[in-house]
């Protein structure tokens, strides 16, 4: 295992003051006089589900997965999670098959592992090792070149053999006058070079080979160049320099005019060489258990620092392997740490431990902190050698309030129980007792310096001897900024908006009626037409007329947060510090970057007061454990924007896959079981715990789900129908990916819910609703036969009674008739025989 130590961070700050000024940095490589640099890392060990410590290589694959063949087994990162893969016994019957050495993937994601024994071929997708070559106690090497689609390895007893769907075979390299030396020698690292050379090192030389078609077979050239201490290590700069690392010397390969020397690194040992895209060399060495950087030619030790809490620790590593990702991000492989993160675009604030800071004050190159009984602290512009002033004077006793300088470069001090003024050589010119619990230096003006106390405004003079002249009945003032003749004033209980005036103290009390918030205000801001507000009831903001302007989507997390402190930077970018670390809103308002532990903050938590920008915008703010300082130029949130990728897959709760899924799954589910889980990881390993997904399964979601740091997604009991599952997810700057396309799912309906089902259902009910229709209509046309059959047989029976009755009645006519001849023809024989009766009358 390595050395490693812990210090306190003042006694570090202190050892690199020395160091910076012990070693200068136009010195000459040399063997005794270097510069040391520091670079933050973060580690990922046992105790973050690494399999085992040592890491003997990295790789990312196509995906942007990274992958490493550790003591015991192959793991598999997602910047936040692993997962090892081992070889079954079945496939690999010697123990030592999970001791894993070399690992490559070629650009169809096809990876390849040797172990201590063996050769494996790895698919990602299922987790199944496919057993290419075995030999006990051989040490295969796997060459990091692709040849027409094939690997190379070489092997001890049989030498280079090129891997051709999982099957080995021997090659055969022709040499310029028959030199077989090279092949009796370990490779130790290859290089493909664009022109289509591949070298390799050995412990003897380097060998080119030359590869050309003839024939439709391969041809392998080789060229061999000699070195006296072998060659430990090969790499490629991003200029298209080939630099080989030979014992205490780095040498230049210059394809056609052969091994240059560049540069003597003496008294290192170097074992590995590593270029960045930055074209900046890498050296590990091991057997010194020391990490060095060569920049435009000057050579520097690099210490890694890693920060556990309040604390910093120094690692001193023996780094097997660098590695470079997509992304620009630097992985040391080592033997016994686990694997090493430096991310060169991670935004690092400087620091100082100095205790709780409770105010801060720039004074030319100096910065000035007091703090809660942990007295008065001076340091460098950096923050580096800090030192305490005048302990006596400034015991542990006294609780500082605030700082600032007059016009003459002096320091005034208001504590809880005195105001002292010191001169430029630290002497004390004035003091005077006072007892207060909340006080703040005023904007200093006419040669006066305005102090707010809880009850008083007090008015010194700062001329060659400081005086007091006078105080003003007032309330504490928190914060206090003047916007277009009117004073916004923070006070412990609210906000308020008062006319300005000339002369101090003459300002007026503010009424009830002019309060704007009713919480405690912290700071005040004018940005453009904008005045911003901190506050213990979180962030707001208003017109210079006193409107409440609503806050855009993206800035309402921070209404319920505590803040501190506001301050505004050359890019129109708002800087805020509160209980939950230091943040940043774009310009555009329209999103917020938070920094945490991993930048280097000394805390989370900031105090009230304990902000200072000097004039050339530097910020500084002071938190429980001291202080933070940034130069905000350096934060450029801008990046590649990343992209979410299926890590893991269940589907019906039972694992999809014993590999990583394929970007792209189509899915078919059982009605009974369709349930979905899963995890997806992001392409960017800057600040994982800072990442945030969305999910939207199309077809069952109306809109996407709230974007947070949870990457895991279950939907359970999916109804019948098609879905498609889209995920993307913000970096720790907020730069949003595209859209992805994970899954597509289809869920079956039961057979009665099925379209043919349904038409086959609608037919049979519609062909019996037809038949019934016409049963019924043939039973009602019956009826109706029935009934007008009934009818006309009513009619006939009507017409023969009617006719009967006719005949008859004609019949009794005719008999009226006769009878009535008669009987008429009777009457007027009477008459003639008869008398007239009325003539008689």
């Amino acid at each position: 295992m390595t050395a490693k130590t812990r210090i306190e961070p003042r006694v570090f700050l202190g050892l690199i003051l020395f160091t910076l000024f012990f070693f200068r940095e136009d010195l000459a490589i040399s063997q005794n006089q270097q510069k040391v640099g520091y670079i933050y890392v973060t580690q990922f060990g046992v105790e973050q589900g690494l399999s085992q410590s040592m890491v003997s290589r990295i790789i990312q694959d196509n995906r942007g997965l990274i992958w490493m063949a550790t003591g015991d087994g192959l793991n598999c990162f997602n910047g936040e999670d692993f997962r090892v893969f081992k070889v079954p016994v079945a496939a690999g019957p010697v123990r030592s098959d999970q001791t894993m050495r070399e690992l490559i993937v070629d650009s169809d994601g096809k990876m390849l592992v040797s172990t201590s024994s063996s050769i494996y071929s790895f698919n990602s997708e299922n987790g199944k090792f496919n057993l290419i070559g075995q030999k006990p106690g051989q040490y295969p090497f796997l060459i990091h070149a692709n040849i027409k689609g094939k690997e190379l390895c070489w092997w001890p007893e049989t030498g280079y053999q090129i891997i051709d769907s999982d099957h080995q075979k021997p090659i055969r390299i022709i040499f310029e006058g028959g030199d077989l030396t090279s092949l009796k020698s370990n490779p130790n690292s290859a290089l493909w070079l664009p022109d289509g050379t591949l070298l390799i090192s050995t412990n003897k030389g380097i060998l080119e080979l030359q590869i050309s078609m003839k024939n439709n077979e391969i041809v392998y050239k080789g060229k061999w160049f000699a070195l006296n201490y072998g060659c430990q290590s090969l790499t490629l700069s991003k200029s298209g320099k080939v630099f080989c690392l030979s014992g205490s010397k780095i040498l230049q390969y210059i394809n056609g005019s052969g091994i240059v020397h560049v540069l003597d690194i003496n008294p290192i040992t170097g074992i590995n060489l590593f270029a960045d895209s930055k074209d900046n060399l890498w050296i590990s060495d091991r057997s010194h258990r020391k990490l060095y950087k060569v920049a435009d030619r000057h050579l520097e030790e690099v210490v890694l620092l890693t920060t556990e809490g309040k604390l910093i620790d120094t690692i001193a590593p023996s780094v097997k392997n660098i590695f470079e990702d997509k992304d620009g991000n630097i992985w040391f492989g080592t033997d016994g740490e686990g694997a090493l993160l430096y991310s060169p675009d991670l935004l690092m604030f400087s620091s100082a431990a100095v205790g709780f800071t409770r105010c801060i004050t720039r004074i030319g190159e100096f910065i000035y902190a007091g703090t809660f009984h942990n007295g008065l602290w001076k340091m460098k512009h950096d923050l580096s050698g800090a030192i305490r002033l005048n302990p006596v004077l400034f015991s542990n006793d006294l609780y500082f309030l605030d700082l600032t300088a007059d016009s003459r470069g002096r320091l005034w001090i208001a504590t809880s129980t005195q105001l002292f003024v010191l001169d430029g050589a630290g002497n004390l010119v004035f003091r005077k007792a006072m007892k207060t619990d909340n006080a703040k230096f005023l904007v200093s003006r006419n040669k006066q310096v305005l102090l707010s106390t809880d009850s008083y405004i007090l008015n010194f003079s700062d001329d060659e001897q400081p005086a007091f002249i006078g105080q003003v009945f007032y309330p504490f003032l928190s914060a206090i900024i003047t916007v277009n003749g009117w004073y916004w004033i923070g006070y412990p209980y609210g906000l308020y908006k008062i006319p300005a005036v000339p002369v101090w103290p003459e300002i007026q009390l503010f009424e009830k009626r002019k309060e704007i918030i009713s919480k405690p205000v912290f700071s005040i801001l004018k940005a453009d037409s904008l005045v911003w507000i901190a506050s213990e009831n979180g962030l707001v903001y208003y017109n210079s007329e006193g409107g409440n302007v609503p806050l855009p989507d993206q800035l309402r997390g921070l209404q319920n947060e505590i803040l501190y402190c506001l301050g505004r930077d050359a890019f129109q970018r708002i800087w805020f510090s509160g209980n939950k670390g230091i943040g940043c809103i774009s310009s555009d308002l329209q999103r917020v970057v938070m920094f945490g532990i991993a930048n280097n903050l000394q805390s989370l938590e900031f105090n009230y007061n304990a902000f200072y920008q000097d004039d050339k915008g530097q910020m500084y703010f002071g938190g429980i454990n001291g202080l933070n300082s940034i130069n905000p130029s350096l934060f450029k949130p801008d990046r590649k924007a990343p992209q979410a990728r299926l890590f893991s897959l269940m589907v019906s709760d039972a694992e999809y896959s014993h590999g990583i899924p394929a970007g792209y799954i189509d899915l078919e589910l059982d009605r009974t079981k369709a349930h979905i889980s899963g995890k997806v990881f992001s392409t960017n390993y800057i600040r994982t715990e800072m990442q945030e997904f969305s999910f939207f399964l199309e077809g069952y979601q109306d809109e996407w789900s709230k974007p947070s740091s949870n990457s895991l997604f279950t939907y359970r009991n999916l109804p019948p129908g098609e879905y498609q599952l889209w995920v993307k997810c913000w970096d720790s700057n907020k730069n949003e990916g595209a859209p992805i396309c994970l899954i597509k799912i289809l869920i079956k309906p039961p057979f009665w819910k099925t379209w043919w089902f349904l038409i086959l259902l609608s037919l049979t009910v519609i062909t019996i609703t037809v038949m019934i229709v016409r049963k019924i209509q043939e039973i009602r046309f019956g009826n109706k036969l029935r009934e007008l059959e009934y009818q006309n047989a009513i009619n006939k029976e009507r017409l023969r009674i009617s006719k009967d009755m006719h005949d008859e009645i004609g019949a009794s006519l005719t008999r009226i008739s006769i009878l009535s001849e008669l009987g008429e023809k009777a009457y007027s024989g009477t008459t003639q025989s008869c008398p007239d009766y009325t003539a008689n009358q």
